[in-house]
């Protein structure tokens, strides 16, 4: 697998190439500085092709134990950029945390 961050004029990105895995059921995880809601997350994503998985967008109270889904994609989606907005409404400290589970065969 290999990983390429690319700082653009109009945000920034992290290309993930299954192609190149070698092992099966990964994951990769993009974890948020800590941050006090309420906020809008506002997130562009592309996943297109074979053995894609779920991108899940999760929070992290602070002074709780779990974390909370907000948002899933799952699967392949289309073939093009797609925008998502996720509310957090949690008035704590937390963080975002933005995990790729990938099923390469």
């Amino acid at each position: 697998m290999s990983y390429s961050f690319v700082f653009t004029g109009g945000g920034e990105y992290i290309y993930i190439d299954e192609s190149q895995s070698s092992q099966v059921n990964q994951s990769t995880q993009l974890l948020s500085p800590l941050i006090r809601g309420p906020k809008c997350l506002r997130f562009y994503y592309y996943v297109y092709g074979g053995g894609i998985g779920n991108l899940d967008v999760l929070l992290w109270p602070r002074e709780e134990q779990e974390n909370y889904v907000m948002w899933q994609g799952t699967g392949e989606q289309h073939d093009a950029w797609i925008k998502v907005s996720v509310d957090v409404g949690y008035t704590g400290e937390s963080q975002v945390d933005m995990e790729k589970f990938m099923r390469v065969m």
